[in-house]
């Protein structure tokens, strides 16, 4: 991917993005460019923010992550030096707990 050379060349050592949603929609909210220094640079090229784009969500694919039903939020971090993905998905769901109680009408009377 040229993009990914592109960026090497910048300096550009991790890409972090941060995903969410939920309902059957969501997206890659966010994605930062990082330094070895772990400086932020700010990715201003609208090509090569839409090849980071398609890369975020090739990454969400493989991984599965779907934000159907309460959803999911997360980051996916990608090493460029060492080529290393950590992908970190949340996903949310409704739970409830079940309590009875038992006692007569003449307790409540």
């Amino acid at each position: 991917m040229d993009a990914i050379n592109e960026l090497k060349q910048r300096g550009i050592q991790r890409l972090r993005y941060y995903f969410d949603g939920s309902g059957d929609s969501g997206s890659i909210e966010s994605i930062t460019l990082l330094r070895a220094d772990g400086e932020e640079v700010r990715l201003e090229d609208p090509a090569l923010e839409h090849e980071l784009d398609e890369l975020g969500y090739e990454v969400l694919d493989r991984c599965d992550v779907y934000f159907d039903d309460e959803g999911c939020f997360g980051e996916i971090e990608i090493d460029l030096i060492s080529g290393a993905i950590e992908v970190e998905n949340n996903v949310r769901y409704i739970d409830y707990s079940t309590e009875k109680h038992r006692f007569s009408l003449k307790e409540v009377l």
